[in-house]
């Protein structure tokens, strides 16, 4: 495995085990808005590069 792979399968490890700690400890409201938050921030970030890739000009 590439270096690169490895540390993408840590990241998405960790964060589906700090979701799973979060819906354990958390209030079940809590944890829907913190998640849909997330959710709607990876988007919106993935979003603006792919806008920003297209639109900024290259010297």
């Amino acid at each position: 495995m590439k270096k690169n792979k490895i540390i993408v399968i840590a990241i998405i490890v960790a964060v589906v085990i700090i979701c799973l700690v979060s819906i354990k400890y958390l209030p079940f409201w809590s944890t829907i808005i913190s998640t849909a938050t997330a959710v709607a921030g990876f988007f919106a970030g993935w979003y603006a590069k792919k806008w920003y890739d297209q639109n900024r000009k290259e010297e």
